[in-house]
């Protein structure tokens, strides 16, 4: 193969998104991502939830974390969607994860959990808005990377906030329950600034 096709070659793997270098889905990152998908309150899911193995592109860029995210709620009132938000709570919970943020405005909400298992903790996000009569309620969670030095992002064990008590249970339309914190879509740059406030 001449120099002018193995350039090409080059630029459209690049092009296609391909992490070159980087291990796309080792063993570990296939179990984790695995793990998420068998969660029962995948169940609520309108449709069929997109997942993807963590990754990394090299060891001087963060690496991405594995995630799953899928839809919970049709097209229709706020109202109804904030049910659905309800009822994912109420699965998570039954299945062990720590219910311990949620925000209510008019037109959004969020609702954020963990659950550590064999020392790896996942993270499990709930976002609602309705935007021009539309509304969207979105699940999301995330993994750690097998190649991140930490594996339990929520070793401090943030307090549950009380059941029944948040403020979409109690349908309040301005309130914020518990601790925010999200673990991020990547994991800290390598050798760069420590993550702010909130975020992991």
């Amino acid at each position: 193969m001449n120099r002018g096709l193995v350039w090409v070659a080059a630029l459209a793997l690049l092009l296609a998104g391909c992490p070159g270098g980087g291990d796309e889905a080792s063993d570990v990152d296939s179990k984790r991502l695995a793990a998420m998908r068998s969660e029962p309150v995948l169940k609520l899911a309108i449709g069929e939830p997109y997942g993807e193995a963590g990754f990394y592109v090299s060891d001087k860029r963060p690496a991405h974390r594995g995630k799953v995210s899928a839809d919970l709620a049709e097209p229709g009132a706020l109202a109804a969607a904030r049910d659905r938000a309800v009822q994912a709570i109420v699965g998570l919970r039954g299945t062990g994860w720590t219910v311990f943020h949620t925000r209510c405005a008019t037109n959004t909400f969020t609702a954020a959990a963990y659950k550590v298992v064999d020392k790896v903790s996942y993270f499990a996000q709930i976002e609602g808005v309705e935007l021009e009569a539309k509304v969207s309620v979105v699940l999301q969670m995330r993994a750690p990377q097998s190649r991140e030095s930490i594996s339990d992002h929520f070793a401090d064990r943030p307090p549950a906030v009380p059941a029944g008590q948040t403020c979409l249970e109690t349908r309040q339309t301005a309130d914020t329950n518990g601790t925010p914190i999200v673990l991020d879509e990547l994991a800290p740059q390598p050798g760069g600034p420590a993550k702010a406030d909130g975020h992991r």
